[in-house]
């Protein structure tokens, strides 16, 4: 008799291969994105895959915003407007199949089981506000900052 576990085959495959989306341009397995809506004002967002955290969205969303704002040579910005979301995916794996001789050249097969996952991808986005002027009362960011300490925390060279 030989037995192939099918599911268990596959998400062990699927968790191996898997891990948190890099700090990269939107791609297969997520990133960032923009949009420049005005002169000063630009739309931010990072999508991520299931391996990564909603913490890991947001900062990144926070590198990619302080970035845009050096590579336009502003000195500040702020976050004027945010979002964050979790698209949640559901499924089952195949399951396991047993393949039986019969002893006469025939075989029969026999699927059952499977393994129930949830997969997350987390996102967030920004809207900020590019500025050479420090503002009055309000939250802003330095952008040196920003990139010093996301990069750290994350690896990112």
């Amino acid at each position: 008799m030989k037995k192939i576990n099918i599911g268990i085959i596959s998400f062990f495959v699927f968790m191996v291969v898997g891990c948190a989306t890099p700090y990269q341009k939107d791609g297969f397995a997520g990133g960032y994105e923009e949009t420049q809506l005005n002169e000063n004002i630009w739309m931010v967002a990072v999508g991520v895959n299931g391996y990564s955290s909603k913490q890991r969205a947001i900062d990144f969303t926070l590198l990619r915003s302080a970035e845009i704002c050096v590579e336009n040579n502003y000195k500040y910005f702020m976050v004027v407007g945010s979002d964050t979301d979790i698209n949640t995916t559901m499924g089952m794996t195949k399951g396991t199949t047993t393949t039986r001789d019969n002893g006469n050249g025939t075989f029969t097969s026999t699927t059952s089981g499977g393994i129930p996952f949830t997969i997350s991808k987390p996102s967030a986005n920004n809207t900020i506000l590019l500025l050479n002027e420090k503002p009055d009362n309000s939250i802003y960011f330095d952008p040196s900052y920003v990139i010093r300490n996301i990069k750290e925390k994350y690896g990112i060279e």
